[in-house]
């Protein structure tokens, strides 16, 4: 057996993550037996009569338990991957045939590191959680990391329990305990934290991946020293400026798969033109890549999205309610400043002020609340709290906003249709349920604060209750899958143009079985509202463009701050109206010039698709 043993003792080999099998040897040990004359060994599980002993002591003695568990074992000792045992765990979500084919291919042929480049809109994260919910159930994996931007952080944690049933955490200490080993974490929080370089993760994910573009920076090289067995690589532009940018993530997944930079450059990268792939070797650069990257494209998935049709409601706000925006607004601003030359407890005061500010474009009953909680801060200056109390004084007289006039007329002209009608704060949705019932249509109302029992059942009356309204804060909406629905009214509108995408996306999705989907927003004229609108509708299109091109787009502003971040310091920098107005410009000049980029970048992704494989 010494020729064996020198075979399998070769240096550099190997070996498949599941069972061990030296995948560069297999033949040449089947040869050896075969010309020794012997018979290779059969793999077998064997289990002695005191383990089965120990496992039906640990169920209670109780027979039916014992046989859950013993079924249990064998499920997750499944020979190979020819069935996907989650998709029989009772995952919430839709069973797409791409979907579930990537996830064969990257178990089966990639060995569980692979690059998820499918275009924008197919559910790279959905093929994601479908991995890591399979390689959980097997027992092939306990601890996972996902990086993501900060500003995803929160929606990758709702989607995996939602969608998968799996409680991830979000790291906030500087050191990990035992017990966190499925974590998610920001790009930006992940290279200040060594500890995550002291564990072997089994499961990395690397979220928005173009981000790791570039090899020469801090984050690029913190992720290439962590340890991990699987690793999946999600970015529908894996190629944004040059194909140098597809090598530094391929490297990441499969190291020493086009050798050095320089040899991938010399063999596939024209000289005239970085973008592009030198001619004639488009094909065996596909090849090279078909182990590594899975393209999924619209135009070949068979999935129907329906059309979008959007229409805005510019509303003019009455008398009382000009004054109240105008009165309160002068008054956010001038704390602002004044905040700001004191520098104390301005984090806090701020978030109250930006609270503030945004219920103008809301209710008037959300507005005199914060009002209220405002003025009974300790040690506020009695001139302040007496005006924000007249202030409150005045929006309680305000009994019939024009909101909900224009919501009335649009109620009543597509009487018999389900609606889901958005706002985000639960002091307006309480009110549009009172004002809706009124009116007499059927009303259900979805908050953070409602249990998931409590839940299901609002969802489900409401999906066999005809004519009926469901009013929705944003945490009430987080999840749902509204298809019995093909309208929505955005009450009021977020300033984050992605939670925007977030509630569209509730009737606007897969299983839609009407061929449009119609989205109300309502405007009122004079406000910062009309702004923001007038940047999203006109200048990011953002109403036009397909699920999750928003986040592209806004990516390639000059601006590291969020889109949200920006409009708050536009409106507590700027006091007066013409100033407000040249802030306003700058932020849409911006906009404009990062959708011309965005759109430019999109004839790279012929060469992406050119280069890639479905699965």
């Amino acid at each position: 057996m010494d020729r064996f043993e020198r075979l399998s003792g070769r240096s550099g080999f190997k070996e498949c993550w599941r069972c061990g099998i030296r995948w560069d040897l297999a033949d040449e040990i089947f040869l050896f037996f075969k010309k020794e004359n012997l018979n290779p060994p059969q793999v077998r599980l064997e289990s002695n009569h005191g383990d089965l002993k120990r496992l039906y002591r640990s169920t209670g003695n109780d027979p039916d338990l014992f046989d859950l568990h013993l079924r249990t074992q064998r499920l997750c000792l499944q020979n190979g991957f020819e069935h996907l045992i989650s998709l029989t765990a009772g995952l919430n979500i839709e069973h797409l045939a791409h979907q579930i084919k990537t996830a064969f291919t990257v178990l089966k042929k990639m060995r569980g590191r692979a690059l998820l480049a499918d275009e924008v809109g197919l559910g790279k994260t959905i093929e994601a959680g479908i991995l890591i919910k399979e390689l959980l159930i097997r027992r092939l994996a306990r601890r996972v990391l996902i990086l993501v931007p900060a500003g995803l952080c929160r929606q990758w944690q709702l989607e995996l329990q939602d969608k998968f049933g799996e409680k991830f955490q979000l790291l906030s200490a500087h050191e990990l305990e035992e017990n966190q080993s499925k974590l998610i974490v920001s790009y930006d929080l992940a290279k200040g934290r060594p500890c995550l370089l002291e564990r072997r993760w089994d499961v990395l994910v690397l979220d928005e991946a173009h981000r790791l573009k570039n090899r020469s920076t801090i984050l690029y090289k913190f992720v290439k020293k962590l340890k991990c067995r699987h690793i999946l690589a999600l970015s529908a532009t894996p190629v944004q400026n040059t194909l140098d940018e597809l090598y530094s993530i391929v490297d990441l997944i499969q190291p020493g798969r086009f050798g050095t930079i320089r040899t991938f450059k010399r063999k596939f990268v024209s000289q005239k033109n970085p973008r592009e792939v030198v001619g004639g070797t488009e094909a065996e650069l596909k090849a090279a890549l078909a182990d590594v990257m899975i393209r999924n494209r619209r135009d070949t998935c068979s999935i129907k999205f329906p059309r979008r049709r959007v229409g805005i409601y510019y509303i003019t706000p009455s008398k009382a309610e000009s004054q109240l925006y105008e009165s309160v607004s002068g008054y956010v601003n001038r704390e602002f400043k004044n905040e700001f030359l004191r520098e104390t407890g301005m984090t806090t005061h701020m978030l109250s002020l930006i609270i503030l500010q945004r219920e103008l474009m809301s209710t008037p009953q959300a507005v005199r609340r914060t009002l209220i909680r405002i003025a009974r801060r300790p040690n506020y200056p009695a001139a302040t709290t007496s005006r924000l109390l007249r202030y409150a004084d005045l929006a309680g007289r305000i009994t019939l906003p024009s909101k909900f006039q224009t919501l009335s007329q649009i109620l009543t002209q597509y009487e018999g249709e389900k609606f889901v009608v958005f706002s985000e704060f639960l002091a307006s949705a309480r009110c549009l349920v009172d004002f809706i019932s009124a009116r007499g249509f059927p009303v259900f109302c979805l908050s953070g604060k409602v249990n998931p029992a409590r839940r299901s059942e609002i969802l489900a009356k409401f999906r066999c209750t005809e004519s009926a309204v469901l009013v929705s804060t944003e945490a009430g909406g987080v999840g749902l899958n509204l298809q019995c629905c093909n309208r929505m009214v955005n009450f009021d509108l977020p300033w984050n143009p992605q939670r925007i995408e977030q509630r569209i996306g509730r009737i606007d999705r897969f299983g839609q079985p009407n061929d449009e989907v119609f989205v109300f927003n309502l405007v009122c004229r004079g406000t910062i509202e009309e702004y923001v609108v007038d940047i999203l509708a006109k200048k990011l299109r953002m109403f036009e463009v397909v699920i999750g091109e928003v986040n592209e787009i806004l990516g390639r502003m000059s601006s590291r701050r969020s889109f949200e971040q920006r409009i708050a310091n536009v409106l507590l920098s700027n006091s007066s109206r013409r100033k407000l107005h040249n802030a306003f410009d700058e932020l849409s000049v911006d906009v404009i010039e990062a959708r011309h980029r965005y759109d430019r970048k999109q004839r790279f992704k012929s060469i992406v698709n050119q280069i890639g494989t479905e699965a």
